[in-house]
């Protein structure tokens, strides 16, 4: 399925063919694991453990201000302990999975349906968005009109399956 987008140039509005299915998100890109939402999550929540922190935002930088990673590990700027406690606050927010292992669990899931031949990225969308649909699914991320529509629904039925087990 093409379609076209709209991009400005200089001398006016010129067409440029986009395909739908095709994700471009640079080659530095191309071998990167995408994480999910609640991934990053977790992660966070374990990092706040071993420096110590008990709670985000604070004068001093929250959770994770400046306290060594580790003996050799560098030692936050406040701003960066911000944009980390910013992050982990939003994490918290939209994670889906509050135990570790369900969310283990998500990416296992979908990992098993390697059939489907999703990119990182989709994986990770997938995960984040949890959607009932497959139209629903493909309206959010267009790459995935190229997959299967019954397994990428079998995919679905079975994350919400989790997901009503988690709750």
């Amino acid at each position: 399925m093409h379609s076209a987008r709209l991009q400005k140039s200089r001398r006016g509005i010129v067409e440029v063919e986009s395909v739908e299915n095709d994700i471009q998100l640079g080659e530095e890109f191309q071998d990167a694991r995408c994480l999910t939402v609640a991934e990053v999550h977790h992660y966070l929540a374990e990092r706040r453990k071993t420096r110590g922190g008990a709670g985000a935002g604070g004068a001093d930088g929250g959770a994770y201000g400046a306290v060594p990673a580790a003996p050799a590990g560098p030692v936050l700027q406040a701003s960066d302990a911000q944009t980390l406690n910013k992050m982990a606050q939003y994490c918290e927010q939209f994670s889906q999975f509050n135990s570790p292992a369900m969310v283990v669990e998500v990416r296992k899931t979908i990992e098993e349906f390697a059939g489907l031949d999703l990119y990182e990225f989709e994986m990770a969308q997938i995960a984040n968005f949890l959607c009932d649909s497959v139209e629903e699914m493909r309206t959010l991320v267009p790459s995935l009109a190229r997959v299967d529509e019954t397994q990428l629904q079998e995919l679905l039925h079975r994350l919400a399956n989790i997901r009503k087990f988690a709750a």
